[in-house]
């Protein structure tokens, strides 16, 4: 029978690999999210003029693209049957919590968004603004080691009758950290104390010679 000798450099790096891969954190997959809008009060009714609000909702964002992406979350529909030249006034606040869901944690984050909708409205003529819309964006917040970043798209424009339609932009990346990892520690913490044990053997040997 012959015996197999292993060298203990050979040993020792086997070891090291195989801690590697057990402490090196998993990579991260695309930050998918989905997400739900859920505005009140609606319908807003004054005269003979009515706006609506619908939330809208998606799911199978990826926001880890250049540029994350444009998302529609919510309509505002103007209508109207008040003959020109007379109008109704609204000056009407309201608010639209946006929910995004990270879907590989499933984690939520709800934006609570405000404003108001002001301006007449008549059957031919709009002069309807969303205005004082609070938060202010960019809005930050982590969920799924990703920081997701949600920035509403401009309001500042008279809303038309018909669908008029509020878009948001969401952006996630993994979240930055200058401290190192607990499992970045352990694992050259273990590799140094292999090393200097592997350091001393080829001490002990050059010795013995």
């Amino acid at each position: 029978m012959f015996g197999l000798r292993t060298s203990p450099t050979l040993i020792t790096l086997s070891l090291c690999l195989v801690l590697l891969a057990w402490l090196s954190p998993a990579a991260y997959a695309d930050p998918i999210f989905s997400f739900s809008d859920s505005p009140s009060p609606s319908p807003i009714t004054n005269g003979n003029s009515t706006i609506t609000l619908t939330g809208l909702s998606g799911s199978g964002q990826d926001a880890g693209g250049a540029g994350g992406v444009n998302g529609q979350i919510l309509d505002i529909n103007l209508s109207s049957t008040t003959s020109s030249p007379s109008s109704d006034s609204f000056g009407t606040p309201f608010n639209f919590p946006l929910t995004i869901t990270d879907t590989g944690s499933l984690t939520s984050n709800i934006v609570n968004f405000t404003g108001t909708l002001s301006g007449s409205l008549n059957s031919t003529t709009s002069s309807i603004m969303v205005s004082n819309v609070t938060p202010l964006t960019p809005t930050t917040f982590n969920l799924g080691g990703f920081t997701y970043v949600v920035t509403l798209q401009s309001t500042n424009a008279f809303l038309t009758l018909g669908d008029n339609f509020v878009t948001v932009n969401v952006q996630a990346a993994p979240v930055n950290s200058s401290v190192p990892e607990p499992n970045s520690l352990a694992l050259w913490g273990i590799v140094g104390i292999f090393g200097l044990g592997l350091g001393y053997r080829n001490v002990r040997g050059k010795v013995a010679v």
